[in-house]
């Protein structure tokens, strides 16, 4: 996993923030990734690429307390290729759920979590 903010010394800032979770193993059990904070984030992304052998089921889902998720969007990733996926509703908090389509397979995933805020923000 790796994280890197850019801060541009325009009047309004724009704050980039990149995080990567890389190789993770899926199998037909839900695996989710660690919730993002949205509520200061203009705009936020998943990069989703299927390195595996078999489809993969992504959902997208959102949160106002990191507790209690309901799916905001969901789509199946073909093997070898990749999806980008963007939150059509916004809630606090925003995660991926990731699981593979047959009950017998596995796949590697990587994914790539980027977001951008324009306006004042402290660096985390």
């Amino acid at each position: 996993m790796g994280r890197l903010e850019v801060i541009s010394s325009s009047s309004t800032s724009t704050i980039f923030m990149e995080e990567e979770f890389l190789n993770i193993n899926v199998s037909h059990a839900i695996t989710s990734l660690p919730a993002q904070d949205s509520r200061t984030k203009s705009m936020t992304s998943y990069a989703v690429a299927n390195r595996g052998d078999e489809p993969i089921i992504v959902r997208v889902e959102i949160s106002p307390n990191a507790l209690d998720y309901a799916k905001d969007m969901q789509e199946t990733v073909p093997p070898q290729s990749m999806r980008v996926f963007v939150p059509n509703r916004f809630l606090k908090w925003t995660r991926l759920s990731i699981n593979t389509e047959a009950s017998t397979s596995a796949s590697i995933v990587d994914v790539y979590f980027q977001s951008q805020t324009t306006g004042s923000e402290q660096k985390i």
